[in-house]
């Protein structure tokens, strides 16, 4: 059974009589759809990718109370495939058990074509569309969505979100990631785009980014600077190996996963929880070892400490390669710079080199071509924020910062610049500066003041 909450109109079969209530304020205009089976619930997204700030409301509180209840197992996210549309989505059979069957057939991440992968993936989540919403004034209402949500997964206790992002996460997105469990699939890609519009971090990011940036003895590999500044598109061989998911799965699985989550019997007690549920993902892992899943899963929030000379026990089998992570040790030393100015003027000076790699030389045009499309004045708060975050900050520090911050751009002239342009246009709107020189330290203490 499930329940379908349109716009202006809830429908519900009995399952509702089981189903977290909904907030009053919170009863319509939504875009989503929970469905319940046995012990887990599972959370339909909307194949646009976004959700209005209704619906970012409503969901967090859905997922809050859901959370809290010890007779659900999981609370499973994806977005709806071709297959699950509104009234299709209560056809799926109950099977005794998908695991048998599972396990026999898997397929190893190393063993996918990626290069075959088309670039035309769809969505999973990009939190809202800045583009399309015909209300200005509604920015900070999506924002403030966005923020709690991330609030609501991150705190879900004893249940926990299982997140298979199946596509495209950008932006704020990610805060749809910020729970227990996040899948990727060969679809998943993750990529920062808001200071190409004149925004920053959102949705925790600072919290979480800085958490990937692994150590090798005394030296912080970057891995958040070169995501966050430059726009570099992670692909899932990144996002398993950073933390940015903590598994891999194979996207037609999901179905399957959602049944033998709804087949566990209510736990009673969060140890017996836990490991069931680790055991599961592991065995649902198609391209990371139950160690290696360990390991992925604790990486993702383990507190950066500069001063720690002990290197981090990086495990992920010698059979996989992130370029991310061989970006972010090539270029360490440029992007640990004490400054965005510093970061730029390393790249040029490589880009620019006649005894340096033809191929670093490359990257370090792209990076720095990435890094100069996007507003100097967001660059300069994205490298605070994610400064900030570095420095053993709690989630709810980050989060009311990047609201704080990423406010005040929403009411400056480089948003609005790339907001007034004319629809459907690729160029670059003009930037109150031109470069990232010219942001003076007063502007970017405004911002954070």
């Amino acid at each position: 059974s499930y329940i379908i909450i349109h716009k202006h109109k809830m429908v519900s079969t009995a399952a509702a009589l089981a189903a977290p209530t909904l907030s009053q304020h919170a009863k319509t205009t939504t875009q989503h759809i929970m469905r319940e089976m046995m012990g887990v619930r599972r959370v339909f997204l909307p194949k646009s990718g976004t959700l209005s700030a209704e619906a970012l409301q409503d969901l967090a509180y859905k997922l809050q109370q859901t959370g809290s209840n010890i007779e659900i197992n999981a609370v499973l996210i994806a977005t709806a495939s071709d297959d699950h549309d509104d009234d299709n989505n209560n056809n799926i059979p109950i099977a005794e058990s998908g695991l048998s069957g599972l396990v026999q057939n898997i397929v190893r991440v190393d063993d996918l074509d990626f290069d075959a992968v088309t670039k035309k993936t769809p969505d999973f989540f990009t939190g809202y569309s800045a583009d399309t919403e015909p209300n200005k004034k509604n920015y900070t209402d999506n924002l403030h969505g966005i923020q709690n949500l991330a609030r609501a997964i991150h705190r879900m206790t004893p249940t926990p979100a299982i997140t298979v992002c199946n596509g495209n996460t950008t932006d704020g997105g990610f805060a749809m990631c910020l729970g227990r469990y996040n899948l990727a699939t060969i679809h998943s890609t993750f990529q920062i785009l808001h200071p190409l519009r004149g925004l920053s971090l959102e949705g925790g990011l600072s919290f979480a980014l800085p958490r990937l940036a692994f150590r090798k003895s005394k030296t912080i590999i970057p891995l958040d600077k070169v995501l966050a500044l430059t726009g570099y598109q992670a692909n899932c061989y990144d996002m398993v190996t950073t933390g940015l998911a903590t598994h891999f799965m194979e996207a037609d699985k999901l179905d399957a996963l959602e049944r033998d989550l709804g087949n566990l019997y209510p736990f009673g007690d969060k140890a017996s929880a836990a490991f069931a549920l680790d055991e599961m993902m592991s065995l649902y892992s198609s391209g990371n070892t139950l160690e290696d899943d360990a390991f992925a899963n604790d990486f993702k929030w383990v507190p950066v400490d500069p001063n720690d000379s002990k290197d981090a026990p990086f495990r992920l089998g010698e059979h996989k390669r992130s370029l991310l992570v061989d970006l972010a040790v090539a270029f360490q030393d440029i992007f640990n710079e004490d400054s965005v100015v510093g970061v730029v003027e390393r790249l040029k000076e490589v880009k620019g080199s006649d005894t340096e790699d033809g191929e670093i030389k490359d990257h370090a045009a792209r990076f720095l071509d990435g890094i100069e499309a996007r507003s100097p004045l967001a660059v300069h708060a994205t490298f605070r924020l994610l400064n900030e975050g570095r420095a053993r900050q709690k989630l709810e520090d980050c989060l009311q910062r990047e609201e704080a911050v990423q406010s005040k751009l929403m009411a400056g002239s480089d948003f609005k610049a790339w907001a007034g342009r004319d629809a459907g246009s690729s160029s670059s709107p003009v930037w109150k500066h031109k470069t990232v020189a010219d942001v003076i330290a007063d502007e970017v203490e405004e911002l954070f003041g």
